[in-house]
C-alpha cells in the first residue's frame, strides 16, 4: 500500500517539474503572466468596474490600489475566473483562467484568511490541498519549510498566531509550485488583524525574493504606504475605474508644487493666471489659493496685472500618500492642458469648496477678504463668527 503510494507520489513529482511557460500568441509575442484588457462588470444596474485596462510583467510586483469598494477584489476574482466580467477579459498567460490545463501550476493566489479550518492541523490542511491539484504530498513539507512552519506542521490553525495562519495561506498557494502569486489585502496594520511588523516584514522579503526569482505578482491594498517600498508598478481604481498607472517613478513625477496664496480676490488671481497658462487653480475652503506649477514671479505678474493684494504666499509639496489618496478619490489627474485640466484643481484638492454663505451671514471683517480665520490658525468647528449657544461667542 506504502509501495504504491510512493510510485504515485513519485508520478506526480515528474509532473510538477515540467515547464509552465507563458502562451504565445500568434503574432509571435509572449503574454504578460496577467492581463486584464477593457473589462468591465455591472451588477444589475449598478457598475463595479468601468473599462480597467492594464497588465502585470514578469519578474515585477504590481499594487492594486485604491479605497474600499473600488473594486480592487472584483478584478482579483475576474482574473482568477471567479466572477464573469460583463464585457472584456482577464487572461493569464494569454489564457482565460478557465481555459489552463492546470491552473494550481500557474496562479496562487489568498483572498481570504479566514479559509482554514480551526481543528485542522497545517499539515493536514496542505494534504487536502495536494490531493486536490495532484501534486505530490511531500511538497506540503517543503511548503512549510519554505514559509517557516515546519515545526508547526502539527499545529491546529486555531492555535497558530494570525502571522503563522498568514504563512498557511501562502504555503497553500505554493503548492502547484506556480509563477504568479495574487494576494488581497495582507499587507495590513489593523489591530484586529494581529499581524506584527516581523509578519510585514517577512512577507515583503518573501515576494521580493519570489519576483527576483522571475515570479510575478499582483497585490491588493487600500492604503499606498502598505506597499509603497515593496511594489515596482502601481494601479489605481477609483470608483471602479481606471485612475492612474505606471512605474512609482511615474508617480513620483506626478507630484507637484502648489503655492497656497492668501489674496483680496482668489477668483481675479486665478483667471490672471489662467491667461498665462497656469490653469491648475483652486479655491480652497479657507479661502486661500491653491496654484500648481505656477513660479513665484507669475504670481506677482498676475497679481499686479489684476489689481489683487497679496497677503501671504507659501509652497506647499504634497507627499505620496496624500497625492495617492487625491488619485483614488478622482480628485487628480496627471498633467494638464487648455483643454483638458488636471493637478490638483481637478475637481478639488484638500477641503471642499463650502457652499455658498447663507445672505443674512455675518461676512469676515476687512483685512481678511475671503479668508477667515486667518491661515495661521485651524479652522473652527462652527460657521465664521458663529459660536455654539452658552460659550459667549469667539476667544
Amino acid at each position: 500500500m506504502s509501495q504504491g503510494r510512493n510510485c504515485r507520489n513519485e508520478e506526480r513529482a515528474r509532473t510538477v517539474t515540467a515547464p509552465t511557460g507563458p502562451a504565445t500568441p500568434g503574432n509571435g509575442t509572449v503574454a504578460p503572466p496577467v492581463a486584464v484588457s477593457h473589462v468591465s462588470k455591472d451588477y444589475k444596474d449598478v457598475p463595479a468596474l468601468t473599462d480597467v485596462t492594464f497588465q502585470v510583467r514578469r519578474g515585477s510586483i504590481t499594487g492594486l490600489l485604491g479605497h474600499p469598494e473600488s473594486g480592487k477584489t472584483t478584478v482579483l476574482r475576474t482574473i482568477l475566473g471567479l466572477v464573469k466580467p460583463t464585457s472584456g477579459e482577464a487572461t493569464v498567460n494569454g489564457l482565460p483562467f478557465g481555459q489552463l490545463t492546470r491552473p494550481a501550476r500557474t496562479v496562487g493566489a489568498v483572498l481570504d484568511l479566514q479559509s482554514l479550518h480551526p481543528h485542522r492541523t497545517a499539515l493536514t490542511h496542505l494534504l487536502i490541498y495536494t490531493a486536490a491539484i495532484d501534486v505530490p504530498d511531500d511538497r506540503a513539507v517543503q511548503v512549510l519549510a519554505e514559509v517557516g512552519l515546519a515545526e508547526s506542521a502539527h499545529h491546529r490553525a486555531e492555535t497558530l498566531s494570525p502571522g503563522s495562519r498568514l504563512r498557511l495561506a501562502i504555503a497553500t498557494a505554493l503548492l502547484g509550485d506556480p509563477h504568479i502569486l495574487i494576494l488581497d489585502e495582507l499587507f495590513t496594520d489593523r489591530p484586529r488583524d494581529g499581524f506584527t511588523l516581523d509578519d510585514r516584514a517577512w512577507l515583503r522579503a518573501f515576494l521580493q525574493n519570489f519576483a527576483a526569482a522571475g515570479g510575478s505578482v499582483l497585490v491588493s491594498s487600500p492604503r499606498l504606504h502598505d506597499v509603497q517600498d515593496l511594489v515596482d508598478h502601481v494601479v489605481v481604481l477609483s470608483q471602479g475605474s481606471l485612475a492612474f498607472q505606471g512605474s512609482f517613478d511615474d508617480l513620483r513625477r506626478a507630484q507637484q508644487d502648489r503655492l497656497v496664496i492668501a489674496c483680496s480676490a482668489p477668483a481675479a488671481l486665478a483667471t490672471g493666471l489662467a491667461a498665462r497658462g497656469y490653469i491648475d487653480a483652486r479655491s480652497l475652503a479657507d479661502g486661500r489659493l491653491a496654484v500648481g506649477g505656477a513660479p513665484d514671479d507669475a504670481v506677482r505678474a498676475s497679481a499686479q496685472a489684476t489689481g489683487v493684494t497679496v497677503y501671504n504666499v507659501v509652497r506647499d509639496r504634497i507627499d505620496l500618500d496624500q497625492l495617492y489618496l487625491q488619485i483614488a478619490s478622482g480628485h487628480f489627474v496627471a498633467g494638464a492642458s487648455a483643454a483638458s485640466p488636471a493637478g490638483y484643481g481637478v475637481p478639488a484638492f484638500g477641503w471642499p469648496t463650502p457652499p455658498p454663505p447663507p445672505a443674512n451671514q455675518i461676512q469676515p471683517p476687512p483685512g481678511y477678504p475671503n479668508h477667515y480665520p486667518p491661515h495661521q490658525q485651524p479652522p473652527n468647528r462652527y460657521p465664521p463668527h458663529q459660536h455654539p449657544q452658552g460659550m459667549g461667542g469667539p476667544r
